[in-house]
C-alpha cells in the first residue's frame, strides 16, 4: 500500500509540474516584447495613440511623419543587435479595401527564431512595406529579446538520425539520414524555462510523421510532438451527390477538371494517422469507364469525402481562405480524420476514415481540418496556447464554413451522425460541465480539446448572443476572428486573443460600438479579461469623405449632460466653432464640424481624430479614422504623384530639408505655427514669423502651404532662446 501511495504521489507532483510549466506562456516571459516594462516604453508612447497590455500598438497617424517606418522604431521595440526581419506573408483584410496586413518573421544573425516577429497593419493605397504610399498604423509584435547564442551548431545535421535512433524510434525502427529533414532554428520558451536556444527541427517518420526539436550544443532530444492534427468527429453518408469529377478520353477520375480537388482510395492502407504525403499517390486516385459512380465500383465514403471537400472549397474561398490543391485520402480504416503536417494552402493534405459503418466526411469535420492548414501559417499547434486557439478555430471554421455549404447552422461538432456528435461531445453552444469557462483549471490543463471548448461557446456568444450580448451573426463573427489572427503571435492563448479581437473591434467599430461591447461580454462571460469600458460614447457620422465637398460632421452618441468632450484634429483644418474654441487643433463640443481641408497633394489621406472626455479619464479616450477621397477623380493617386509606377523614387518628389527657412519662397506663401497643445502661435507669411516674439521653449509644429493653400510639409521644430 506505501508503495502504491509513494507511485502515486510522484504521479500528482509530476502533473502539477506539466500545469505549472504550461501555465508559462512565451507572452509571460520577460524577453518577450520585453518594451512593456523597459525605459522605452514612454518614447514608444508618444507614437502611439494606446498600447494593448500585449504591445500590440495603435499608431497615432499624425506623427508618422516623424519617422521613415516601422523600421526606424526598432530601438524602441527592444530590436538589439543581430536580429533581422523577413516578410513572410501579405493578407488583405476582410473588412476594408484599404488595409493589409503584413508579418515579418524574426532571424538572430540569419537564424530564424521561431515565434519571433511583428504584424504591420497598414493603409494602402498601393504598393507595399517601404512604399510611401503604405501608411502604418498598427503593430502587434512578438519580439524576443536577450537572445546572446553562439549559431554554429556543435551537433552535425548528419548525426540527428543516429540520435533520433537512440532516443526516441521505436523497436525494429531505424533512420537514415535522407530520413531525416531538418531546419536549424532558435526556439524560444519550448520548454516553459523562457530560454532562447539553438535547435535542430527534425522531421521524420516513427510509426507516423514526427517533429523533433533536438539541442544543437549537447545533442538532447528536447521535444517530440505528432506532425498530424487531429479531430474525433465521424460522420454520416448525404444521399446521392453529383460530383465535380473529371473525363479525360472516356476516363473519369475523382478529381476536379481544374485539379483544384483530388480524391484517393486509402482503403489498402492499416491505418490514418500514419499517413504521410508520399502516399498520395496517381494510381490512387478512382477511376472509371462507367457512366456513373456506383458502390459497386468504390465506397460511397469515399465519394462522400470528395464532394464535401469541393463543397468547402468555395465556402472558404468566400472568407478570404484560397486553397490551391487539396488532396483528400478517403476511407483509411480508422475512426478519425488528420490533417497531415505538410499542408500549406498552396497543397493540402487530410485524411478522412471510417468507423465501419459512418465516414469522417462531414462538412464540420472536414472543415475542421481544413482550418488547421489555414492557421498552421498564424499558431504552433505544438504548444498549448497555440494547440487550443488551434482546435477552437479550427471548430469556428468547421461551423462556419458547414452552414455555408449546406444551408443550416448548428453548433455541434459532428452532429450529422447522432452516435458521433455523442463521441465527441463538444457542443458550441451548450459547452460540457465545467469547461464554459477559462478558469484556473483550464489555464493549467494541457489537453488542448478540453481548453478549446470555453472559445468554441464565446464563439457562439459573440454570434448568437444571449438575453446580455448582442449577437453579430456568423458571417461577421468568423471575419473578425479571422482578421485577429493577424495580430497574434504564433504561441499566444486566451488572454492574447481577446486583446488581439479587442485591438481590432477597437480600430475597426469603436470601442463602445456594438461588435466591440458584445466581444468584450462575451471574454467576461467565459471568465477572460475585465469588464472594461463600462461608462461609454460613440463617435458617429460618417468618417469617409470627399476632398471636393470640404465637409465633415461627426458627432458624440451617448453624450453625457453638461461634460466636455476634447477633439483633436489636423491643426490644417478649418473646424467650425465660437469665439476661442478650437484653439490650435483642439476643439470643444459634442459636434465637429469641418468646413475647410487643404488640398493635399494626393489622395486618399487618412487621419486619426482623438476624443478625451475628463469626466471619464484617459482609458475612455476613444478614436476615429478619417479618409478623404478625391470623388470627382481630379487629382494623382499617391503612386501617380510620386511617379512610382512610371519608374520614379519618393525623393523625385520631396522637400529636402528640416529647417524652417530652406523652401524657396515661390512655393511657401503662408506659414502656420503652432506649440505640441494645438495652440496658433503664428499665422501669416513665411518672412514676418519672428521666432523672438515666442515666450517659451519647447516644440513648435510648422506647418507650411502653397499660394492655393494647398499643404507642403509639416514639421516639428525645437526653439531654444539664448540670452
Amino acid at each position: 500500500m506505501k508503495k502504491v501511495f509513494n507511485s502515486l504521489f510522484v504521479a500528482l507532483i509530476a502533473l502539477q509540474m506539466a500545469f505549472a510549466q504550461a501555465d508559462l506562456s512565451s507572452a509571460n516571459c520577460g524577453n518577450y516584447n520585453a518594451f512593456r516594462t523597459s525605459s522605452t516604453y514612454s518614447n514608444l508612447m508618444y507614437y502611439a495613440d494606446k498600447i494593448y497590455p500585449s504591445g500590440i500598438i495603435k499608431l497615432n497617424l499624425a506623427k508618422s511623419n516623424e519617422y521613415g517606418g516601422v523600421e526606424d522604431l526598432y530601438p524602441l521595440l527592444g530590436v538589439e543587435t543581430g536580429n533581422t526581419f523577413t516578410q513572410a506573408m501579405t493578407i488583405p483584410s476582410r473588412f476594408d479595401n484599404d488595409k493589409q496586413y503584413f508579418r515579418y518573421q524574426q532571424f538572430y544573425n540569419g537564424i530564424k527564431v521561431e515565434g519571433g516577429g511583428y504584424t504591420v497593419a497598414a493603409l494602402m493605397t498601393g504598393g507595399g512595406p517601404g512604399d510611401p504610399c503604405a501608411q502604418a498604423y498598427m503593430v502587434s509584435p512578438y519580439i524576443i529579446s536577450g537572445i546572446n547564442l553562439n549559431v554554429s551548431p556543435t551537433i552535425s545535421k548528419n548525426n540527428l538520425d543516429n540520435i533520433l535512433n537512440s532516443a526516441v524510434m521505436k523497436p525494429g525502427s531505424t533512420l537514415t539520414d535522407a530520413d531525416v529533414q531538418s531546419e536549424l532554428v532558435i526556439t524560444h520558451n519550448l520548454l516553459s524555462n523562457c530560454a532562447a536556444t539553438l535547435m535542430w527541427k527534425a522531421t521524420y517518420f516513427n510509426g507516423g510523421p514526427k517533429i523533433s526539436w533536438i539541442n544543437a550544443s549537447t545533442g538532447q532530444v528536447a521535444k517530440t510532438a505528432d506532425g498530424n492534427i487531429q479531430i474525433n468527429a465521424p460522420t454520416e453518408i448525404y444521399g446521392t451527390q453529383t460530383l465535380i469529377d473529371n473525363t479525360v478520353g472516356g476516363i473519369t477520375s475523382l478529381s476536379a477538371p481544374d485539379g483544384s480537388v483530388v480524391g484517393f482510395d486509402f482503403r489498402g492502407f492499416p491505418d490514418c494517422r500514419f499517413r504521410t504525403s508520399g502516399n498520395f499517390t496517381a494510381n490512387l486516385i478512382p477511376t472509371t469507364t462507367a457512366p456513373a459512380w456506383t458502390t459497386a465500383l468504390f465506397p460511397s465514403a469515399i465519394y462522400q469525402s470528395f464532394h464535401v471537400a469541393t463543397a468547402l472549397r468555395p465556402a472558404y474561398h468566400g472568407i478570404g481562405i484560397d486553397f490551391g490543391v487539396i488532396n483528400v485520402g478517403c476511407h483509411c480504416p480508422e475512426a478519425n480524420a488528420f490533417s497531415l503536417g505538410a499542408s500549406t494552402l498552396a497543397t493540402t493534405f487530410f485524411v478522412v476514415g471510417t468507423d465501419g459503418v459512418n465516414s469522417f466526411g462531414t462538412f464540420d469535420a472536414v472543415g475542421h481540418e481544413l482550418g488547421h492548414t489555414y492557421l498552421n501559417a498564424f499558431l504552433d499547434a505544438t504548444t498549448v496556447g497555440g494547440g487550443t486557439l488551434h482546435e477552437g478555430i479550427s471548430d469556428m471554421l468547421g461551423t462556419y464554413v458547414e452552414s455555408v455549404a449546406s444551408g443550416t447552422l448548428d453548433w455541434v461538432i459532428g452532429d450529422d451522425v447522432a452516435a458521433i456528435a455523442t463521441a465527441v461531445h463538444r457542443d458550441l453552444q451548450f459547452p460540457n460541465a465545467n469547461l464554459d469557462c477559462f478558469s484556473t483549471e483550464l489555464t493549467a490543463a494541457t489537453e488542448v480539446h478540453d481548453r478549446c471548448e470555453a472559445l468554441g461557446h464565446w464563439f457562439f456568444l459573440i454570434s448568437q448572443g444571449n438575453a446580455n450580448i448582442t449577437g453579430l451573426g456568423i458571417n461577421k463573427s468568423i471575419r473578425i476572428v479571422l482578421e485577429s489572427l493577424n495580430l497574434m503571435a504564433m504561441t499566444d492563448d486566451y488572454p492574447q486573443m481577446r486583446t488581439a479581437t479587442l485591438a481590432f473591434a477597437d480600430d475597426e467599430f469603436g470601442p463602445c460600438s456594438v461588435e466591440a461591447l458584445t466581444i468584450r461580454k462575451a471574454w467576461n462571460a467565459i471568465c477572460v479579461g475585465p469588464a472594461d469600458y463600462t461608462d461609454c460614447f460613440t463617435i458617429e457620422g460618417n468618417p469617409v469623405v470627399c476632398e471636393e465637398n470640404n465637409y465633415l460632421h461627426l458627432y458624440i452618441g451617448g453624450a453625457l449632460n453638461n461634460t466636455v468632450y476634447r477633439w483633436t484634429f489636423p491643426i490644417e483644418w478649418t473646424v467650425q466653432g465660437g469665439p476661442g474654441n478650437p484653439q490650435g487643433n483642439m476643439y470643444i463640443g459634442t459636434n465637429f464640424l469641418v468646413t475647410h481641408f487643404p488640398t493635399y497633394d494626393w489622395y486618399p489621406r487618412y487621419f486619426n481624430i482623438e476624443v478625451y472626455c475628463p469626466a471619464l479619464g484617459s482609458e475612455y479616450t476613444q478614436h476615429k479614422r478619417v479618409t478623404i477621397r478625391d470623388c470627382d477623380g481630379d487629382d494623382p493617386t499617391c503612386h501617380e504623384f510620386y511617379d512610382l509606377d512610371g519608374g520614379g523614387t519618393p525623393d523625385d518628389r520631396s522637400i529636402s530639408g528640416n529647417e524652417l527657412y530652406n523652401l524657396p519662397e515661390s512655393i511657401i506663401k503662408t506659414l502656420r505655427v503652432c506649440d505640441v497643445m494645438g495652440r496658433t502661435l503664428y499665422t501669416g507669411e513665411p518672412t514676418l514669423f519672428d521666432r523672438s516674439t515666442i515666450s517659451n521653449e519647447g516644440i513648435i509644429i510648422i506647418a507650411y502651404y502653397d499660394e492655393s493653400g494647398r499643404l507642403v510639409k509639416t514639421e516639428k521644430s525645437v526653439l531654444i532662446r539664448r540670452e
